[in-house]
């Protein structure tokens, strides 16, 4: 069933020649269900509605035809990294396209309008920041460059951010691309400290605490390794360095106690050869030193002890063992 009756696309397209008088027609398959309008609720001027079923949707009409942008979206989507596109329309005239329209859920907020809200929370902006970053992070581990990664093209629905517009992405591996935290990171100084209201310091400052958030650099390849953690992912991370350090500690115990042992161990293999030779005294030991060191040898060769300082071990035995 097609939900876009001619009332509707003539109403969206009325400024838009290349389109007008198009058929759209339902694509299988890239459609998930069936949806019928109830009620318009907003005619935006981009070429986009809001209806009422039992929840909001949007129908967005293409311009220009760009399949890649729903197709990149249905990708991401099932990342939970974008809004769920529903149904898939092309629009023909004779058997040229013209265009796509396809239907989405309804989101909240963009995330440029929640940052600027001054009644929100720093703490909850950072949040939001955050979310983006790790959004964004995912995305390009996906194959996906959104290229086109501005504030306004992130949206919240009940607290979560996704991403929406990906009718400039492109594959990973293209080399025709903007880098998506740069462009972040400079869309967020631009919206945040507009040219004439910040001082050069409140502009460093601002930068500072952005590349902090974003991960910026000047290299192609951004570093994320400066996002803040949560409190929760804190104390995650202090109880996993704290259960590390407990099990360095256990290591170097067990490490000391087999390294007492080693040494007992050459002990008895050192008062083995005293008895062997009947040295009972240190004068008898320096009589027959040179026996004594050709067996010493033989234990400095054997692999097992390595670590072990075997003249310090001989020295100890002569005084554990000899009588003066």
């Amino acid at each position: 069933m097609n939900i876009l009756n001619d009332e509707i696309i003539n109403d969206l397209i009325k400024n838009e020649p290349d389109i007008k008088g198009c058929k759209f027609k339902k694509m299988l398959e890239h459609s998930s269900c069936d949806i019928a309008i109830n009620n318009v609720i907003q005619k935006p001027s981009d070429n986009s509605i809001i209806f009422n079923v039992n929840k909001n949707y949007i129908l967005k009409i293409q311009k220009e035809p760009k399949l890649n942008e729903i197709i990149y979206q249905i990708k991401a989507s099932k990342e939970g990294l974008s809004p769920v596109i529903h149904e898939v329309y092309e629009c023909k005239i004779g058997d040229k396209i013209k265009s796509y329209a396809f239907i989405m859920d309804e989101l909240d907020i963009s995330a440029l309008e929640y940052i600027l809200d001054k009644n929100k929370e720093l703490s909850s902006k950072i949040d939001v920041l955050k979310q983006i970053i790790k959004k964004l992070t995912k995305l390009n581990e996906i194959g996906i460059r959104h290229n086109d990664s501005l504030l306004r093209n992130f949206m919240l629905k009940s607290g979560v951010i996704y991403i929406i517009d990906f009718d400039q992405s492109l594959d990973i591996k293209e080399s025709l691309y903007r880098n998506d935290f740069n462009m972040l990171h400079n869309d967020l100084i631009d919206e945040l400290c507009p040219e004439g209201i910040c001082n050069n310091n409140d502009i460093e400052l601002l930068k500072d605490l952005l590349q902090t958030l974003t991960g910026y650099t000047n290299e192609k390849t951004p570093s994320l390794k400066r996002i803040p953690k949560s409190i929760e992912e804190q104390e995650e991370e202090k109880k996993e360095l704290e259960e590390r350090q407990k099990r360095i500690e256990k290591e170097k115990e067990k490490e000391i106690e087999d390294k007492k042992e080693m040494e007992r161990h050459v002990q008895r293999k050192i008062k083995n050869i005293f008895d062997t030779y009947n040295i009972t005294t240190k004068d008898e030991y320096e009589e027959k030193c040179k026996f004594v060191n050709k067996a010493v040898e033989k234990l400095k060769k054997k692999e097992e002890y390595k670590n072990i300082d075997i003249n310090e071990e001989i020295e100890k035995a002569v005084r554990l063992h000899l009588i003066s």
